[in-house]
């Protein structure tokens, strides 16, 4: 099926939004199948992708939402991975969990042409501040700007180290 979704963002979108609950986070973007198969062809990208999602190196950006509460932009990253409790991501969807995750936005404000760009650090609001959303509720954009996110960078330490997921893709 991806395959056939490549290079057709809509189409993707769409079939990512009609999977299941949770299976969405299994979707492997860089999947690919042997045409008119279902046989899935597996390179070493594949591989890495898998392997630091199940060793809980990296975290996955479920969903990322920007959104005005009165004047001021909210910004949103609901983050997946890890183990919460006796959930674990290699069972069911599982928000992220707080400890020795640290993420950031890049975020442009445009008024009228002029473009500045800051990092914002974001903050745990799920389960008393425990788990994902992590989120941001940024100073009040002046009239008729433009305010948008441009990447962000997840950064998740254990005692295997630091692991670095960033988008858009370095």
């Amino acid at each position: 099926q991806q395959q056939a979704l490549v290079g057709f963002e809509t189409a993707t979108q769409e079939h990512i939004n009609g999977l299941a609950s949770g299976l969405a986070m299994s979707y492997n973007p860089t999947l690919d199948f042997y045409v008119g198969s279902a046989t899935p062809y597996v390179d070493t990208k594949d591989a890495v992708y898998c392997v630091n999602y199940v060793v809980k190196k990296w975290r996955f950006v479920y969903n990322a939402s920007l959104w005005c509460n009165g004047d001021s932009p909210v910004l949103s990253l609901e983050i997946a991975g890890g183990k919460v409790g006796s959930q674990d991501q290699a069972e069911a969807y599982v928000d992220s969990p707080t400890e020795g995750t640290i993420v950031t936005a890049q975020v442009s404000t445009d008024c009228g042409g002029q473009v500045s760009t800051h990092t914002e650090s974001l903050v745990a609001s799920g389960e008393a501040g425990t788990t994902s959303p992590f989120q941001k509720s940024m100073g009040a954009a002046p009239m008729g700007c433009v305010v948008g996110l441009q990447g962000y960078s997840i950064t998740l330490s254990n005692v295997d180290g630091s692991f670095t997921t960033e988008f858009p893709w370095p």
